[in-house]
């Protein structure tokens, strides 16, 4: 029973950290005293659990290692090393699950999201045909406003957009994509439609085109023959030109998917593509001074980086950039070695392309690699093994548990 109980108390715990990750509404303004509390209790419940825990393998341990340095990397402060220490050691342990407990977590986090988003898309339709429902009031949060309905916001910074419990549809549509890929794009289940569904009133152009590409790409790998791989293109050549034609010519271009998505598609020649929008100006004429300074290596840490960098008025970005500004470059290229090798030596190529696309496409938008929204991810990669027998051997048995 105390067994039992431990195990229940880890999996909210890992989705709480997948919640963290996403900047849900009921996170953010909890304090890192009461996170390290969590982190604690999370670790705690974890080897009461697993008294014999399952030893990592060596590609496995050298990414622990390196997410668990970057507490000292990015900051000189003990109490925030101690804090991002624990915060990582609750996100990689993980790694020392058995097969068949990485299995069983990544199920409940699935139907622990299915129903999650289930419930906010319903509130989501009762407020916007303005049905009463009871709410927290209007609320802020740094530069955000909202309309607190506990399950979703009504998001006075995104009119008409689904964001769920995040404070952005930005952070929401990578969760509910990287949900999709986790289901194998597996359309005959009902999680998998909610997730596609949640992302399409999102409205994210982040969220579209990761779900896109990743999905394209694990299709392609998993077609076996040449004809239907061509198919395929040819079906998704035509969805898309059907898309750009009905919504640049419906309303005369007057609608939320020409507005929101097609249009921020055109090609911009400062920005690349106009929806483009992770830096603003001030932050690009700032970022191009530190990238050709002598600090790029190394960084310049979390600390410098809000006093010189964050205060200056008008200043906003988010993305890649700001990363190898706090980390230096040389962490960032060994970051990206160690995972890209972790994923290629850990899973199956049909597994570790659309994975890497994934994650490396949301490092440049978001640029938050050891993020706890892609624990999914790291789940996905381990019960995947890349030798076949143990690979189908997960795959049947992951295919048998997962019932939504």
């Amino acid at each position: 029973m105390g067994k039992l109980f431990s195990t229940y108390i880890y999996q909210i715990g890992i989705c709480y950290l997948i919640l963290q990750g996403a900047s849900s509404w009921f996170t953010i303004n909890i304090s890192s005293t009461y996170n390290t509390f969590i982190y604690s209790i999370i670790i705690t419940t974890f080897l009461i659990t697993h008294k014999k825990i399952s030893i990592p393998s060596k590609e496995c341990i050298i990414l622990i290692v390196c997410i668990c340095s970057h507490a000292f990397i990015n900051t000189s402060s003990i109490n925030v090393q101690i804090f991002l220490l624990l915060k990582y050691l609750t996100l990689t342990s993980i790694f020392f699950l058995k097969p068949n407990e990485q299995i069983n977590i990544i199920n409940y986090i699935n139907r622990f999201f299915t129903v999650l988003i289930s419930l906010s898309l319903f509130t989501y339709l009762l407020v916007t045909i303005n049905f009463p429902i009871p709410s927290l009031g209007i609320q802020n949060f740094e530069q955000y406003t909202y309309h607190n309905y506990i399950l979703c916001l009504d998001h006075y910074n995104y009119p008409g957009k689904f964001v769920a419990f995040c404070i952005e549809p930005g952070y929401y549509s990578v969760l509910a994509s990287c949900l999709i890929l986790v289901n194998k794009f597996n359309f005959k289940k009902y999680s998998t439609w909610i997730y596609l569904i949640s992302i399409l009133f999102s409205f994210s152009l982040g969220g579209y085109l990761l779900t896109i590409i990743s999905c394209s790409i694990y299709y392609l790998l998993n077609l076996k023959t040449a004809e239907k791989k061509i198919q395929y293109i040819i079906f998704f050549l035509i969805l898309f030109t059907s898309i750009f034609i009905i919504s640049t010519s419906w309303d005369n271009g007057n609608n939320k998917v020409n507005e929101k998505i097609i249009e921020r598609l055109e090609f911009d020649e400062e920005k690349g593509i106009t929806g483009n929008n992770r830096e603003n100006a001030i932050a690009e004429i700032l970022f191009e001074d530190f990238f050709s300074s002598k600090m790029l290596w190394f960084g310049i840490g979390l600390t410098k980086y809000i006093n010189e960098f964050t205060t200056i008025k008008g200043f906003d970005a988010a993305s890649y950039k700001v990363f190898i500004i706090i980390n230096g470059l040389l962490y960032t290229i060994i970051y990206i070695l160690i995972f890209t090798h972790y994923c290629i030596k850990r899973s199956v190529s049909k597994i570790y392309l659309p994975v890497l696309t994934f994650y490396w496409l949301d490092f440049i938008q978001h640029g938050l690699p050891f993020s706890c929204l892609l624990i999914p991810i790291l789940l996905f990669i381990e019960i995947n093994r890349k030798k076949k027998n143990i690979y189908m051997q997960q795959n049947k048995l992951y295919m048998q548990k997962t019932k939504i």
